[in-house]
């Protein structure tokens, strides 16, 4: 990232979470299994750089530093909560009757297991990487996340997420309401349609957020 861009700010990496909406095995399901791979490799390399961040600052004995949260759609009853007549909420519910989730509104104990298991974290979910669930497209409405990054002091929210049509661009125009700095990886966002998610992640997206490579984040914390 460059001063270049009018969102630019100095990022403290304690005091920035990483955030992915939507990444869930539902939705990559409409990828090809080769999309799939080159995307959760991007993901899981950006994630494994800010859980060795973490581990480092904890060895410490630092009690601040990043977070990572596992935003996901809630997979039971609660779904019917997203209107088919709100075209962002339609793309979701599509592709959730798609997977058979809505049609059997099954109530689900752990959202975690909705999370690709690759992106698991080996210790175990914990106070600085855990799954949250929501019940719209975007990331800062209908969950507790406000409350969350409040609590932590989170003022810089990376962002990751299915799809940048959807969850991703109403998530950031959200988000920056909030006056929270948000940087968007390339590598780390997708849309079905190459040619939207192009024009939205191009035209859109930076009106509200630092559009960057996935290395470029990881120099934040390097």
């Amino acid at each position: 990232m460059t001063d270049q861009s009018p969102f630019w700010r100095s990022v403290d990496v304690s005091k920035t979470a990483v955030l992915l909406s939507d990444v869930q095995t539902q939705l990559l399901s409409h990828m090809s299994e080769a999309e799939q791979e080159k995307y959760l490799s991007s993901v899981l390399e950006l994630l494994q750089k800010f859980r060795t961040h973490i581990s480092q600052r904890q060895s410490k004995g630092e009690a601040r530093g990043p977070l990572i949260i596992h935003h996901v759609v809630s997979m039971d009853y609660a779904t019917i909560n997203l209107s088919p007549y709100n075209k962002i909420n339609n793309w979701a519910l599509k592709r959730l009757q798609a997977s058979g989730t809505t049609s059997k509104f099954t109530p689900v104990a752990d959202p975690a297991i909705t999370v690709p298991k690759i992106l698991h974290p080996e210790q175990g979910w914990n106070v600085n990487e855990f799954v949250l669930t929501k019940q719209a497209p975007s990331c800062f409405i209908s969950s507790s996340l406000l409350k969350i990054l409040g609590a932590r002091d989170i003022k810089h929210v990376v962002l990751v997420g299915l799809t940048t049509e959807g969850s991703v661009l109403s998530s950031v125009r959200h988000g920056s309401d909030l006056d929270f700095h948000i940087i968007v990886p390339r590598e780390g966002v997708w849309c079905d349609d190459t040619g939207l998610g192009e024009t939205v992640l191009t035209q859109l997206v930076p009106r509200f957020a630092d559009v960057c490579d996935v290395a470029d984040v990881e120099n934040l914390i390097a």
